[in-house]
């Protein structure tokens, strides 16, 4: 049986995780399995890697979690696993401020910027580019006016701030030719 890969160690970022460990020998490749630190033993996302680092998607910021790896070779074309390693523990963090890239609206229609940053909920002020096309009240809720674009600002600091890009009453249908 293949013995179970040493040093994993996980470098949390935002919303993903890259994980590293040590070769094991005659190993054909590296299964790693992840659980929400909050549960025991109900993994929920599993991945296969070649080399002894991958780089994982898809988690949230904030959120507990921990995985562990094994190791496994091919014989007469089967899988064979390996004893598992011991669990490395993380949570993915914001560097920056975040808030949505985009949002859609029509006319009338309002809507709230979420925002985040290092995993909280910071104190920020919101400017419209063009209140006429869109505006935003203090707490982040966008009221869509009329047909245009318009950059809603959140800043921070003199240093973070974030752009939401409005767009009202954007023709989705498709054209003709």
């Amino acid at each position: 049986m293949l013995n179970a890969p040493k040093n994993l160690t996980v470098k949390a970022l935002d919303t993903a995780a890259l994980s590293s460990w040590d070769e094991v020998e005659g190993a054909d490749g590296y299964i790693l399995h992840f659980y929400n630190d909050t549960e025991k033993a109900r993994c929920f996302k599993t991945r296969y890697s070649q080399g002894t680092s991958k780089m994982i998607l898809g988690f949230e910021n904030g959120k507990s979690y921990k995985v562990r790896v094994s190791a496994f070779r091919y014989e007469n074309g089967r899988e064979v696993k390996g004893e598992m390693s011991d669990f490395a523990f993380f949570s993915p963090i914001s560097k920056t401020l975040k808030a949505p890239k985009a949002l859609i609206l029509k006319a009338g229609e309002k809507a709230d910027i979420k925002w985040e940053y290092r995993n909280t909920v910071p104190k920020v002020s919101f400017y419209s580019t063009d209140e006429g096309v869109a505006r935003v009240n203090e707490y982040g809720e966008v009221t869509a006016v009329r047909k245009g674009v318009a950059d809603i600002v959140v800043t921070m600091d003199s240093r973070n701030s974030a752009k939401v890009k409005v767009t009202v009453d954007r023709d989705l249908r498709r054209k003709d030719s």
